[in-house]
Parts: structure tokens; sequence; C-alpha cells
């Protein structure tokens, strides 16, 4: 189950990040953005498959932003990834060293590795947004007690849009029935052909690392953003 606790996103922190298996530690380290943020990654160890989703995550963000990995020395602040029940994260930087991210044993999938740290790194629940009512209804009737605060939507002065379409397709945004009581509906999307859609957890959608660049001012991905590729999926929701 995951379980985000949301704060306002810091545009400007030092993160850290502690993953990593079998006697090896990674800082993730946004080079070449201007305001030198810095996610850095402490030891510990885990299992192979989760070090190899780990590994093809890294490399997910290194090659489609500024991110990277790389090893945690002395640093303070970071955070520390475990293995605890269930994959939850904080949004952005919450405590200065040692946050804690889960990657747990139902959370060895790439998808879910990469929206925990899309978490750590700033990025809220798609369903979130506060102009989510314009393209989603939440069945409030059908959300399982003890979890309504996972539909909170979020505020303008708290977060920001990026000036972005709403994304069905995001990776950050939850499945149809996600959190039911009934297996019945939790989200219906205003555009029916997104219904079976919403909450996929194969990989970031072009819109989550739009995002994701923007926030970290990632200039060498300026003109792949700017590309009818990107063009053309932003139009899809527009």
């Amino acid at each position: 189950m995951l379980i985000v606790v949301h704060s306002v996103i810091k545009r400007s922190f030092t993160l850290a990040a502690t993953l990593i298996g079998e006697s090896k530690s990674f800082e993730l380290q946004s080079h070449k953005c201007s305001n030198s943020q810095r996610l850095k990654c402490s030891e510990m160890t885990v299992r192979t498959w989760m070090t190899e989703r780990a590994f093809i995550a890294f490399e997910h963000f290194h090659l489609k932003s500024c991110i990277d990995f790389k090893p945690r020395q002395t640093e303070k602040c970071y955070l520390s990834v475990r293995k605890n029940p269930g994959c939850y994260s904080y949004v952005s930087r919450i405590i200065k060293s040692g946050q804690v991210v889960s990657i747990g044993e139902q959370c060895d999938h790439l998808g879910i590795v990469e929206h925990e740290f899309l978490h750590v790194l700033g990025l809220y629940h798609e369903q979130s947004r506060y102009d989510r009512d314009d393209y989603i209804t939440i069945m409030w009737k059908n959300i399982k007690d003890g979890t309504v605060t996972s539909f909170k939507k979020s505020t303008p002065t708290s977060s920001t849009t990026f000036n972005a379409p709403y994304d069905y397709l995001s990776l950050m945004h939850y499945g149809k029935n996600f959190f039911s009581k009934n297996m019945e509906n939790t989200i219906v999307t205003k555009l029916p052909q997104y219904q079976d859609k919403i909450g996929q957890r194969m990989e970031m959608s072009p819109t989550d690392i739009y995002k994701l660049n923007h926030l970290y001012n990632c200039s060498k991905f300026s003109l792949l953003l700017k590309s009818p590729l990107y063009i053309h999926y932003f139009k899809m929701f527009a």
C-alpha cells in the first residue's frame, strides 16, 4: 500500500537517498542543474531482485533527466531506503538525515521503484492535483475507512502543475480502484477511454519526465521536451 505524506515541493534542497544492496551505496545527484540539487544514498542490504530493479530505475533517471546516482561518502543528508512492509515515501525532503523510503516485498516492480523516487524528488500523485476535479471524479463512498486522506487534493500554494496537462498515463496516478473497500471504482475518469489505463506502473510517462526536468532545471533536455513526440503527447490530454 502506498502511504505518502504530502508536503510543499521544495525547489532548492539537498536530498538524500539510500538504496542499495550487496555492500554498495549510491548518491543520487542532479548534475548540470542550476541549483545543484542532489539526492544522496547510503548503504544497506537488499535482495538481488530489488538491487536489479533499483539499478534499472536509477539508469532511467540518468538517461531521462539530469539526476544521477553516485556512492555516498560522508554526506550528512541522505535517504535510507529500507525493505519495510509496503511501498512509501515522503514527497521531497522532510527529514534532514536518514529519511526513509520503503521498497518492500510487494514493490519489486520497476515502475513502483520509480514512483517512490519521483515522490522523493518532489512529485505528488497526479490525482492530487488541485485541478483534478476537471478530469476525474473521486468516488468517496467506495474508499476504505482510514485511507480517505490518500485522495486529498493539493492546493495551488503547496504544489504546481508545471503548466502540464493532466496526465491519465502518469506513473504517479492511482488506478481506478485503488483503496477500494468493495472492488468498485474509487476514481472515474471524465474521458472514459482512460478509465482502464490510469494507474500504470510500467515506467515514467513523457509528462513525468517533463516535470522532473522542469523541477531540476535540466537544461540539456530542453530541446527534447519541445520535440514533436512530447508536443503530441501533451495535446492528447489538452
